[in-house]
């Protein structure tokens, strides 16, 4: 199945039926997986909080991490044009890893591991602003104050859960494997995560205003986008707030995410396909719309890859999801850029070929 995309100035991404099921109406799913949690019950359900950790794997975060490298490493022009920066991320990522996994298991690699998780939450936070972008330029929103004004808003309220929640130590991963593992962070004070609220009420006021003044006023404004942001932000304060298992909050903070980046890259892969010939086998399956090979690809890495945490001991289980998606995080802050990949907007339906 292919998608054309949008008109210029729709304000969808790709059509109204494909918005709704990938880049909005998903964020259903992951808090349909928080309600399986909170039915059940919190505490010694370590089952339901595997399973919904398996689940989460195989079925949205190892999928979406596949993806990458049908736009990276496993492109051909892509892979010739940046082998430097893709050869040196890999070695570098190897080497770290499996250096302090062998000399040091008990106190650097929980720290290293601890530095992948931050890295993937601030990853999240810049790939919601990237959703919020795109949805902004499809409306013609180019104020340089209102895409900063988004920017602050996203980035200061969507770190304030995470503040809040160090602040109150509660920051044990514990999948009932028994090994928990507590993640590694800096000693934050009360005062300073109540500071952090009154600063992200602050901008969320400006930021409502500001929408509705342009909206008064005939500008140009993006209700999507509006959607995208409040509602990035309100994943962040149940999945860390309302949730007391950090791994079931990882969960629902990041299935959304997830869903909206396999729809996303779906739809690229086959304009890139229609559009270069797109070397990557991910690219031409989506470019002849086959969905169930597609899927499977997906499924097959996805498997792989948890069946090694699962079978491995510790703490080298942990070593091939780690690398993955450590240079998934490194990878995807690059693609997504005009200047790294000149064909992007094109891609994106944003610009006729």
């Amino acid at each position: 199945m292919t998608t054309a995309a949008a008109p210029p100035r729709s304000p969808y991404l790709v059509s109204a039926r494909y918005d709704a099921v990938w880049f909005l109406g998903s964020m259903a799913v992951p808090y349909a997986m928080g309600l399986v949690y909170w039915l059940v019950g919190p505490g010694e359900h370590k089952q339901v909080v595997v399973a919904l950790y398996v689940a989460f794997q195989l079925l949205f975060n190892l999928p979406h991490n596949a993806q990458t490298w049908s736009l990276t490493v496993l492109e051909p022009h892509e892979r010739q044009s940046h082998a430097r920066r893709y050869q040196g991320s890999i070695l570098l990522a190897v080497g770290l890893l499996a250096g302090t996994m062998a000399l040091s298991p008990t106190w650097g690699w929980p720290l290293l591991n601890s530095a992948v998780i931050y890295w993937g939450y601030w990853h999240l936070i810049k790939q919601h602003f990237g959703f919020v972008r795109l949805y902004e330029m499809r409306r013609g929103v180019k104020d340089a104050f209102d895409k900063s004004l988004s920017r602050a808003l996203l980035y200061v309220a969507g770190v304030t859960p995470l503040i809040q929640r160090v602040a109150e130590g509660n920051v044990t991963l514990d999948s009932g494997r028994g090994v928990p593992m507590v993640v590694a962070h800096p000693a934050i004070p009360m005062p300073l995560a109540t500071g952090a609220w009154i600063i992200s009420g602050v901008l969320l006021v400006l930021y409502v205003g500001r929408c509705l003044m342009a909206w008064r006023q005939g500008k140009p404004t993006a209700p999507l986008a509006v959607f995208t942001l409040l509602g990035a932000l309100f994943n962040f304060w149940v999945s860390l707030q309302l949730i007391d298992d950090l791994i079931v909050g990882v969960v629902v903070m990041t299935v959304w995410h997830n869903l909206q980046y396999l729809g996303l890259v779906f739809f690229m892969s086959g304009n890139r396909a229609r559009l270069q010939g797109g070397g990557a086998q991910l690219v031409k399956l989506a470019g002849d719309g086959r969905v169930g090979a597609y899927v499977g690809v997906l499924l097959v890495y996805a498997v792989v890859i948890l069946a090694c945490r699962v079978l491995l001991p510790e703490p080298w289980g942990a070593f091939p999801i780690t690398l993955v998606v450590a240079l998934h995080y490194f990878h995807d802050s690059f693609i997504w850029k005009i200047s790294s990949n000149p064909t992007l907007r094109q891609e994106l339906g944003m610009k006729a070929p």
